[in-house]
């Protein structure tokens, strides 16, 4: 075989060898990269909500047929909670003129079991706002069906319109409990319960880490200071216009719009709420030490930072013990005990 032949037999081999090995370095990196942004990201949870707006219809099978279609949407994205707007099934119905007590007796059947199904079929939390019937009473309520399709909690909306109890709803117990899932307490306000302080202060005191607001309306700067307020994430999902999400600081942080109809987000749980003095203090130890594993925002104006967690192997806890800080709610509650003891 001439010299040349065999040098470019060798030379194709040794290319070969060199894509071979470099695809392989390109996977592991990948997977590195990958398992490096799960295990960034084990606190993570990603929300999607819906508005109503455009869908009206006969009666509410077709209301939950056409509400089925839209939450398709979100599948992409694999959301862990999907949250529905306030009586979605029950709203903007043409042709009924079903009681309230009547539309309570139907929901099991054509509202509860295909919201139900698709929870279980697609692995999600959903927040499905409905009327229920229960020890002769109507309610407004949510209830929060898991992933295997199961019922874990129902929350009765509280502060009832005069149109509501006209017609026949009772309002909910004062004090409700918040709901454990796989990540984390979850609670639930209705609609008018934006008014008063007393269900959003109560879900806080129970450490409620993300709020859903099922409504009528869209809530617009009011649940900007009941994120903050409340120290939570807070879910809006309206019959009308924008459907939100809201970080615990207020800030805006997904929504819909006349442009589409869901809107999906990721927020990450591993963080904590401080009063920037004098925990800034410490501040620059903890990114010495931390560095990228850490992440801190301040508010200047306000005076609050967030301190949260990039790595899975940071946990905030552990952080705020080594350091000796509080969250501000901690802070805040030693402030009033100590306030009582003095007076």
């Amino acid at each position: 075989m001439a010299l040349a032949t065999r040098f470019l037999i060798a030379s194709r081999y040794a290319i070969w060898f060199v894509w071979v090995l470099s695809l392989s370095n390109m996977c592991s990196l990948n997977l590195w990269a990958q398992s490096r942004i799960e295990e960034r990201l084990n606190r993570e949870v990603w929300i999607a909500t819906i508005s109503q707006e455009g869908i009206q219809s006969r009666n509410q099978s077709r209301n939950v047929e056409q509400m089925l279609k839209r939450m398709q949407q979100a599948l992409p994205s694999k959301p862990d909670f999907l949250c529905l707007p306030e009586l979605f099934a029950q709203s903007y119905i043409t042709d009924s003129e079903s009681s309230v007590r009547e539309a309570a007796e139907q929901s099991p059947k054509m509202v509860v079991e295909p919201i139900s199904s698709f929870a279980k079929e697609n692995g999600c939390y959903v927040i499905c706002p409905t009327y229920v019937l229960d020890k002769d009473r109507v309610y407004n309520s949510a209830l929060v069906i898991d992933r295997k399709g199961e019922s874990i909690g129902r929350y009765d909306k509280v502060h009832t319109t005069l149109d509501e109890m006209q017609l026949g709803v009772s309002p909910g117990e004062l004090h409700q409990k918040v709901i454990e899932t796989d990540k984390g307490k979850i609670g639930v306000q209705i609609c008018y319960d934006v008014e008063w302080h007393d269900g959003w202060d109560h879900l806080r005191s129970q450490a409620a880490e993300i709020i859903f607001w099922p409504s009528a309306f869209s809530g617009g700067q009011m649940l900007r200071s009941r994120a903050w307020e409340s120290r939570s994430i807070v879910v809006s999902s309206s019959a009308k216009d924008s459907s939100c999400i809201f970080d615990c600081t207020g800030e805006w942080i997904g929504g819909t719009n006349r442009w589409k109809e869901i809107a999906v987000a990721s927020v990450n749980l591993e963080r904590v709420f401080l009063h920037t003095w004098p925990s800034v203090r410490k501040f620059p130890e903890i990114e010495s030490k931390y560095g990228r594993k850490v992440a801190i925002r301040t508010f200047a104006d306000e005076e609050w930072s967030i301190l949260e967690s990039r790595s899975a192997d940071v946990k905030v806890q552990d952080i705020l013990k080594e350091f000796e800080l509080e969250s501000r709610d901690a802070q805040i509650q030693r402030s009033e005990q100590r306030q009582r003891e003095l007076r």
